[in-house]
C-alpha cells in the first residue's frame, strides 16, 4: 500500500483510529490456506493467520454475527449512489453503513420530486466526505440505472449511480480517511471482496466495477437495466433450465419468496457479497449448520465466475447442487457434472483449479467426520481413515495412481476417479456424494415460510446484540442491514408425537402455508427451600409412577409399599400435616417470585408454550419427560404456561405444586401467566375448591389463590409474539398499559376490567365490525375479537402473532385471523370425543405446533 495512505504516526488520535479500524493498512493481506480449519465451531468465527517470515502468525478472531432483529417493513427504496473518484490515486470514497460494512454513499431519492443535481449538492454540503478546497469537482456523470420489481409489493424501485471526479491541487492533501469514509483503490476492493480475506466489510461489487470499467473500457453511454422476476431464471441453456425445474415442489410462490430474500439482503447492491451472504444464511437458518470457514468455501463454490459476488441465478444453482437427492426430481448427467465442479471449487482453497495434497486431506477428513456422525456401526469406517498418517499414506497412493508423479495436483476428473474407486472398495459406507457438500434441509422450500420483508435503511438507534472483533483489538458492532427485527412465520407443519416420544405423523397446514435450542445449567443454592423443592419434585415424580405407570409396574410398586394408600395421598410424607406445611412453604416462595415479575413478562426464544392443563397431571409429567427430561437443573429453552392449571381434572393440586417447584428452581426459564380458572369464584363453581377442601384445607386453597393474584397476565416472546390466556383486551390498546395493572389482583372484574378481558376474551372468525370487538355471547362475559381488532392490536404494538389458550379443539390447536391468532390447548382427553393435546415451540424465527 502506498505511503500516502498510511496514517500519520505523529498523531495519537489517528494512531488510535488505525488501531480500531477494520480497514487498516493490513487489509490487503490474505490468510494462508493452512489456517482454514474444518472442525466444528460453536460460534460464527474464523481464525486466520498471516505469513510472517515464512511462519504462520495467529491473529485475533474475526466474527461475522448479525443482530437477529428484523425491521418490520416490506419495502426497499428508490435511492441514489454517489461515486467520488480521486483522479490522482484512482480511489473511490466508501461510506460506513449502519451494519458496519462500507459501500458507495446512499441517498434516499424520490424520482418524481427530487433532482440529481439537488441531491448531489446537498450531500457535498453535508461535509460527510472531506473534499478538496482548491481542487475541482466535476459535474456528476450518470453511469447506471437499475430498475427492479420487488415480488412482495409488485412495485418497481430504481437505484441510480452517478460519478464525480475529484481533481485536487498538486500539493493539496486528498483521500482523507475518517471513521465514516474510506478511500479504496481497485486492488484494495478486490482483496476486500475476496471471501478468503480477513476483512469482509465491502457490501457489494459496484465500487470495484466502477474503477475497473474506468481503467479498462470507459463506458460511452449510460447503462439502463430493468429486472422483473419473470426474467430472472430464464436461460437459453436447456441444461440450466432443467436444473431449475428439477426441484421437488418448488412453485412460483416459493421462487418469488427466495428472490425477495435475495433482494432485501443485497440491496442497494445488485449482487450478493460475502457479508450479505452471511446475512442471508442466517435468515434461511443454515448459519448454525456450518462453520464460518465452511460458509466461506460455500460462497466461493457458488461464485462460478470468480467475481467475488454472486447473482441470483448463481445463488440458486449453488443451493440446488447442495440439496439432498430426495429434493431433486431428476439427477441428470449435467446435474452430476455441475455438482462435481462445485464440490471441487469448494475444496480448492487457493483457486488454482487443482486440488493439492493438503486440500485433498481436508476433503477426506470432512468425509471421515461425516461418516463418524452418520454411521451407527463405526467399525464400518476403513481403519486407514481414522489416523492422520494412514489417511495421508492412502491419499499419496491415490495421487500416484491417478496423477502425474511430477506434481501433487489433481483435476476434477481425477478426483472423481478416486471417489469412485473408494465407493467400489467400501460398498457398505455411504458414497462421498451422499454426505459431503449438502444442505441440512431444502432451503428453497424453507425460504417460502420465512417470507419476510424488511426496510433497507434501518434506524441507527436500534440496539446491537453481537459484535465483530477485528485485528486491531477494537470492538465493532455489526448486524445485517435488513435483519433488524425477528420476523416470525407460522410453520406449515404440525408434528404429531406418540406417547413413546416418537414422531408418528406430520400434517401440513392449509391454507396457512406461509431450527437451535439453548441450554442452561442452574447452580442450585444449597439451602433449605431449594432442597425442600427438589424433595417435593421427587415425591411427585414417584407419585406419577403409581398413578400413570403401566399396570405391571404399578402392581409391583404397590406390593412393595404394602398398599399404603395414605402414603400416596400424602405424597409419601409421614403425616398429612407435614405435607400441608411443605405445600404452604412452596406456595409462599412462588408467590414472592411472582410478585416481583412484571404484569407482562419478556421471554427470549427458544420457548415452549403450553395451553390449558386443567389438572391433567399425567400430561404434565409427559411434557416434563419430553421437553425438560434432563432434570430441573439442565433444561433446553424457556417454558411458558398460559394459565388454567386447575379445575375439572383430578390432580389440580399436583399440577400447581409441580409447576411452582420448577418456578422456584428455575425462575428465569419457567414462566406462568394467569388464566380465567385462577379466580376464586370460578373455582367454587368447578372442582378446585372442593379438591382442596377435601385433600388439603380451605386455608391452603386461599393461599394458592393469593399466589394466583400475583401472577403475570401476559408475555412477549422475542418482542414479536404476545402470549395471553384468553385474548387481547377491548378496553386498552397497547402493551404498555398492561404494566399498570395493579398487583395483587384478587377481584379482576372489579379491580381492572382489562385484566378480566385478557383472561376471558375469545377470537372469532366471522366478525366484520370496524371496531373489531363484540360481546362474548359464548361465555356471557368479556368480548369476542375479530380480524380487524387483531390487525389494529398487532399494528399498534408492532407485534406479529398472538398465542393464547382458553379453548379446546379436537386437534389441540386452532388458527384464527389467517393464522395470526394461535390457540393452544395442552390437556388431552378433556372433551368428548377425546381431544388431542398440542403445544408450540418458538425457535429460530419459527412457530411450530407439536401435537401429542
Amino acid at each position: 500500500m502506498s505511503n500516502d495512505r498510511k496514517i500519520d504516526k505523529d498523531s495519537a488520535l489517528q494512531q488510535q483510529n488505525q488501531h480500531d479500524d477494520p480497514l487498516s493498512d493490513q487489509l490487503t493481506e490474505h490468510p494462508s490456506t493452512t489456517s482454514i480449519g474444518f472442525g466444528n465451531e460453536s460460534s460464527i468465527t474464523v481464525v486466520v493467520s498471516i505469513e510472517e517470515d515464512g511462519k504462520p502468525k495467529p491473529t485475533p478472531a474475526a466474527s461475522f454475527p448479525f443482530d437477529q432483529k428484523i425491521f418490520n417493513n416490506d419495502d426497499i427504496y428508490d435511492c441514489l449512489l454517489i461515486a467520488f473518484e480521486c483522479s490522482r490515486h484512482k480511489r473511490l470514497a466508501l461510506q460506513r453503513m449502519s451494519n458496519q460494512c462500507f459501500f458507495l454513499p446512499i441517498i434516499k431519492f424520490n424520482m418524481q420530486n427530487d433532482s440529481l443535481e439537488k441531491a448531489f449538492k446537498e450531500f457535498c454540503d453535508s461535509k460527510i466526505i472531506t473534499l478538496p478546497i482548491g481542487g475541482k469537482i466535476s459535474t456528476p456523470e450518470f453511469i447506471d440505472e437499475w430498475r427492479v420489481r420487488q415480488p412482495k409489493t409488485e412495485r418497481f424501485f430504481v437505484r441510480i449511480i452517478i460519478k464525480s471526479m475529484i481533481e485536487p491541487e498538486e500539493k493539496e492533501k486528498c483521500c482523507i480517511d475518517s471513521d465514516a469514509i474510506r478511500w479504496l483503490d481497485e486492488d484494495d476492493l478486490k482483496n476486500l471482496l475476496n471471501p478468503m480475506s480477513k476483512n469482509l466489510l465491502v457490501w457489494g461489487l459496484e465500487p470495484f466495477n466502477i474503477l475497473h470499467t474506468h481503467q479498462h473500457q470507459r463506458q460511452q453511454q449510460r447503462n439502463l437495466r430493468e429486472f422483473q422476476f419473470e426474467d430472472i431464471l430464464q436461460s437459453h441453456d436447456e441444461n440450466m433450465s432443467k436444473l431449475f425445474e428439477s426441484i421437488v415442489d418448488w412453485d412460483e410462490y416459493e421462487r418469488k419468496a427466495i428472490y425477495n430474500e435475495f433482494l432485501v439482503h443485497c440491496y442497494p447492491s445488485q449482487t450478493m457479497s460475502f457479508p450479505a451472504f452471511i446475512s442471508f444464511a442466517f435468515k434461511i437458518s443454515i448459519l448454525n449448520h456450518f462453520s464460518t470457514n465452511e460458509l466461506r468455501m460455500m460462497y466461493k463454490s457458488f461464485d462460478r465466475n470468480n467475481n467475488f459476488a454472486i447473482d441470483f441465478c448463481q445463488l440458486i444453482i449453488g443451493i440446488i447442487l447442495m440439496l439432498d437427492d430426495n429434493d431433486v426430481n431428476d439427477r441428470s448427467p449435467y446435474w452430476n457434472e455441475q455438482r462435481l465442479q462445485s464440490l471441487f471449487r469448494y475444496y480448492d482453497l487457493d483457486d488454482d483449479n487443482h486440488i493439492n495434497m493438503e486440500e485433498l486431506n481436508n476433503l477426506f477428513k470432512d468425509y471421515h467426520d461425516k461418516l463418524d456422525a452418520f454411521l451407527i456401526d463405526r467399525t464400518l469406517i476403513p481403519g486407514w481413515m481414522n489416523g492422520e498418517k494412514s489417511r495421508n499414506d492412502y491419499l499419496i497412493n491415490m495421487m500416484e495412481k491417478y496423477t502425474d508423479n511430477s506434481n501433487d495436483n489433481m483435476t476434477a476428473t481425477q478426483l472423481e476417479k478416486i471417489m469412485n474407486e473408494l465407493s467400489r472398495s467400501y460398498r457398505r459406507i455411504p458414497h462421498m456424494w451422499q454426505l459431503l457438500y449438502r444442505m441440512p434441509f431444502n432451503v428453497l422450500s424453507y425460504a417460502s415460510v420465512t417470507f419476510c420483508y424488511r426496510k433497507t435503511f434501518p434506524s441507527s438507534s436500534s440496539s446491537y446484540y453481537y459484535h465483530l472483533y477485528t485485528d486491531g483489538g477494537g470492538e465493532h458492532q455489526i448486524r445485517c442491514q435488513n435483519c433488524l427485527r425477528n420476523r416470525f412465520a407460522l410453520s406449515n407443519q404440525v408434528i404429531c408425537l406418540s406417547y413413546e416420544g416418537e414422531i408418528c405423523d406430520i400434517i401440513r397446514l392449509v391454507p396457512f402455508s406461509e431450527r437451535s435450542t439453548l441450554s442452561f445449567i442452574i447452580d442450585i443454592p444449597d439451602d433449605d427451600i431449594y432442597l425442600l423443592t427438589i424433595d417435593v419434585l421427587v415425591r411427585l415424580q414417584r407419585l406419577s409412577l403409581f398413578l400413570f405407570a403401566i399396570e405391571t409396574f404399578r402392581t409391583a410398586a404397590a406390593d412393595n409399599n404394602n398398599g399404603h394408600e395414605e402414603l400416596l395421598r400424602n405424597w409419601f410424607f409421614p403425616t398429612r400435616m407435614e405435607m400441608l406445611e411443605t405445600i404452604r412453604i412452596i406456595v409462599q416462595t412462588a408467590m414472592e417470585i411472582f410478585a416481583k415479575e412484571e404484569r407482562c413478562i419478556h421471554i427470549q426464544s427458544p420457548c415452549y408454550v403450553f395451553g390449558d392443563l386443567h389438572g391433567n397431571f399425567k400430561d404434565l409429567i409427559t411434557y416434563s419427560q419430553y421437553f425438560w427430561k434432563c432434570s430441573p437443573f439442565l433444561n433446553t429453552g424457556k417454558y411458558l404456561f398460559l394459565g388454567d392449571y386447575v379445575d375439572r381434572g383430578d390432580h389440580s393440586i399436583e399440577v400447581v405444586i409441580f409447576l411452582f417447584c420448577f418456578k422456584i428452581l428455575a425462575p428465569n426459564h419457567f414462566f406462568m401467566i394467569r388464566g380465567n380458572h385462577e379466580i376464586r369464584e370460578v373455582q367454587r363453581r368447578f372442582t378446585f375448591f372442593a379438591e382442596c377442601q377435601k385433600r388439603l384445607s380451605v386455608e391452603i386453597w386461599d393461599l394458592i389463590n393469593d399466589c394466583f393474584d400475583c401472577m403475570p397476565l401476559a408475555a412477549i416472546i422475542d418482542d414479536c409474539i404476545v402470549g395471553v390466556h384468553g385474548g387481547i383486551p377491548a378496553t386498552i390498546s397497547t402493551i404498555e398499559q398492561i404494566y399498570d395493572i395493579p398487583v395483587p389482583l384478587s377481584n379482576p372484574l372489579r379491580q381492572n376490567v382489562a385484566a378480566w378481558e385478557m383472561m376471558w376474551n375469545d377470537p372469532i372468525d366471522d366478525d366484520d365490525s370496524a371496531k373489531g370487538f363484540c360481546r362474548n355471547f359464548k361465555r356471557g362475559t368479556g368480548y369476542l375479537f375479530g380480524e380487524n381488532g387483531v390487525k389494529k392490536f398487532l399494528r399498534k404494538n408492532a407485534i406479529d402473532f398472538i398465542i393464547r389458550a382458553h379453548e379446546v379443539f379436537a386437534d389441540g390447536f386452532y388458527l384464527y385471523s389467517r393464522g395470526k391468532v394461535i390457540t393452544i390447548f395442552s390437556s388431552s382427553g378433556y372433551s368428548f370425543p377425546p381431544n388431542s393435546a398440542s403445544i408450540s415451540l418458538i425457535s429460530n424465527n419459527k412457530i411450530r405446533i407439536i401435537k401429542i
